[in-house]
């Protein structure tokens, strides 16, 4: 028997079950396809396959979140998901450099850093940001909760969005060379995801 538990309805670990617990972004979170369909619940239906699980029930629980950076999914596992006592947890993560997780005014999110005595400290100072103000206001909020619920409202947003990009690439300099990750950036990004795993 393979279940799938939902992240807000963690429960009590059966005696006996192997629980799978799968950190991620959107390719995760899969929300395109029913839940069935995603990869973490055919993980579990796969896992029932293993001669090393035979007569265990198996479990997956999934969360993925859309846009989280490795420094959430670290936060998600220490803060929610070890309370549920997974027997493995995996890790989904991509083949390229999520802007986000290089630069914290792309993703506003607590960011990982390594303190004076060598432990792991969290960075909240992407709260002070205006901008992260003016994106947590009630009046962003509400904005929020009416384009959950209007089809429209979210093309008019996303129409918003990519008008802004395009002037943004319009008002570059013709000359200015193609962007790449500055090292010291990328470096900055690698100590925080090995700091995270």
């Amino acid at each position: 028997m393979s279940s799938v538990i939902q992240c807000h309805a963690a429960k009590a670990k059966p005696s006996g079950a192997f629980r799978l617990l799968v950190l991620g972004n959107s390719y995760t979170m899969a929300l395109q396809v029913d839940r069935r369909d995603g990869y973490v619940a055919q993980l579990g239906e796969g896992l029932k396959q293993c001669p090393a699980l035979a007569g265990r029930e198996v479990e997956t629980i999934n969360l993925g979140v859309d846009g989280y950076t490795i420094h959430q999914q670290y936060l998600m596992l220490r803060d929610y998901g070890l309370a549920l006592k997974p027997d493995f947890v995996l890790l989904q993560t991509n083949a390229f450099v999520v802007p986000g997780d290089l630069d914290p005014l792309k993703n506003f999110s607590p960011r990982l850093q390594r303190a004076p005595d060598g432990g792991v400290t969290v960075d909240y100072s992407y709260r002070d940001s205006p901008e992260f103000r003016q994106k947590s206001s009630p009046v962003a909020a509400l904005l929020q909760k009416a384009s959950d619920h209007s089809r429209f409202l979210q093309y008019l947003i996303q129409y918003r969005r990519i008008a802004k990009e395009i002037a943004a690439e319009t008002d570059k300099p013709k000359t200015e060379p193609p962007t790449s990750i500055d090292p010291a950036v990328y470096s900055s990004y690698a100590q925080g995801r090995d700091l995270a795993f």
